[in-house]
């Protein structure tokens, strides 16, 4: 009778759960689809695809329509009137390959490939309600049509990728920890900014593609032996360096610390753990010749860097973290609450002697590229964006450093407690404000 007490327990537990996880993803997917149809795109306007977005946009309406990259035809098509910009915003058509006549494109193709299936869908519901009801939908690539259901895929890689962290912590952390720091991560970050408004930035793609590969490498990680999750790996670390070329840094990283744990391991045999090895780096590598190709046809040179020469040769890093000038931690302090949550947290799997501790210097030291390398650019505060935009890609470490805050807040007497949790739930309607701010309020 008691084991079978026991087993109920255990089954209304798991039921309690899967409750609670349910009811959680479906507010905020019903919180976010009702924010990403109720405003536009910068500045409100009532569209979705705007100013570097429309770069990313340019390769997804080229490869559909023309089945090329030549985007000649794409820079001089006319703008809708209620659109505020031209289609080509920063005159890349000015800029022409000598040797074959290609006006240029700084931006990568990675978002056109997760845009791909939503404008398809898109593409199919509108054609097939015009046929069956004459409704006259404009199908046209820049129509609104088009680009809300296209665009839309921000709000969804959103969920998938606040999915995947859940799923990398629960093995670590309470869900009364996982969940609320999520939310806070979401709200009170500009991460719901370009979740719901500026979608056609490549900020979201890149968190998603991150979370992705790291799930992929703890997968892969979990069983050394499984050479087909390193298969996986070695597409997710392509698909990762696709959405923007730079995580490049961030992949070599975590394939050092790949290699060390298949040296150290001894439960696998070492031709099984080489092979593997190699697996995962020539799927890499096909996976990224998609760069490579773009690259040599509109630079003749496979490996351009399109910041030219000099570029890390001056990173502004205190400047990119505590400016006024959108630094990531002045704009975002929630995420100066769990940057110092993870590194207390990484000091004391160190000092405990847990070997999670790797992961978690891998995951810094990714982050700490990431800020070098984007402080070195040349408008390192991210032009006109709200918050740091181009460190959303790094925000894992944030995630795991609120949930262990929130995790050591649970332990705490009632009164602390309650304070703790004031204090960082007041961060979300400071970031709400300062969202109406940029949105609504302030001149540039």
């Amino acid at each position: 009778m008691v084991t079978a007490n026991e087993g109920l327990d255990r089954k209304i537990k798991i039921s309690n759960k899967s409750q609670t996880l349910i009811g959680f993803f479906a507010t905020l997917f019903i919180i976010l689809t009702f924010a990403y149809f109720a405003f536009g795109t910068y500045r409100n306007w009532s569209y979705k695809v705007e100013s570097d977005g429309k770069y990313y946009y340019h390769f997804l309406v080229s490869l559909v329509y023309d089945h090329d990259i030549n985007f000649t035809n794409n820079y001089l098509t006319p703008k809708p009137d209620w659109m505020r910009l031209p289609i080509d915003p920063y005159g890349q058509r000015a800029h022409i390959n000598p040797v074959n006549g290609a006006p240029s494109n700084l931006w990568t193709v990675g978002p056109a490939i997760l845009w791909f299936p939503f404008f398809l869908v898109t593409w199919v519901c509108g054609s097939l309600i015009n046929l069956l009801f004459h409704a006259g939908i404009d199908l046209d690539p820049w129509g609104l049509f088009i680009q809300y259901g296209t665009m839309y895929a921000a709000v969804v890689y959103t969920l998938l990728t606040l999915w995947l962290v859940y799923l990398l912590l629960k093995d670590y952390f309470s869900l009364k920890a996982i969940l609320p720091a999520l939310a806070l991560l979401l709200f009170a970050s500009n991460l719901f900014y370009y979740s719901v408004m500026e979608v056609s930035m490549s900020h979201v793609y890149d968190f998603f593609s991150l979370v992705l590969f790291v799930y992929c490498f703890k997968r892969a990680t979990d069983n050394l032996g499984n050479t087909f999750q390193f298969a996986i790996l070695g597409a997710a670390a392509g698909l990762h360096t696709l959405v923007r070329t730079q995580n490049v840094v961030t992949i070599g990283i975590f394939g050092l610390f790949l290699a060390y744990l298949l040296l150290r391991d001894r439960a696998t045999a070492w031709n099984l753990r080489l092979l593997n090895f190699v697996l995962f780096g020539a799927v890499y590598f096909f996976s990224c010749l998609p760069i490579f190709l773009i690259n040599n046809y509109l630079f003749n040179n496979p490996l351009t860097v399109p910041q030219g020469a000099g570029f890390l040769s001056s990173p502004h890093i205190l400047e990119i973290l505590f400016s006024t000038h959108n630094g990531l931690f002045l704009l975002n302090p929630v995420l100066f609450v769990g940057f110092l949550s993870f590194l207390w947290l990484l000091w004391r799997t160190w000092r405990t002697k847990n070997p999670q501790g790797w992961w978690l210097v891998t995951l810094l030291a990714a982050f700490f590229a990431q800020v070098i390398i984007n402080s070195s650019a040349e408008d390192w505060w991210g032009g006109d964006s709200f918050g740091q935009r181009r460190l959303i890609g790094s925000f894992l470490i944030f995630a795991i450093g609120l949930t262990n805050a929130f995790e050591k807040i649970a332990t705490l007497k009632s009164a602390p407690r309650l304070l703790s949790k004031t204090v960082l739930w007041a961060l979300v309607p400071l970031n709400l404000f300062l969202m109406y701010q940029f949105v609504f309020v302030w001149d540039y």
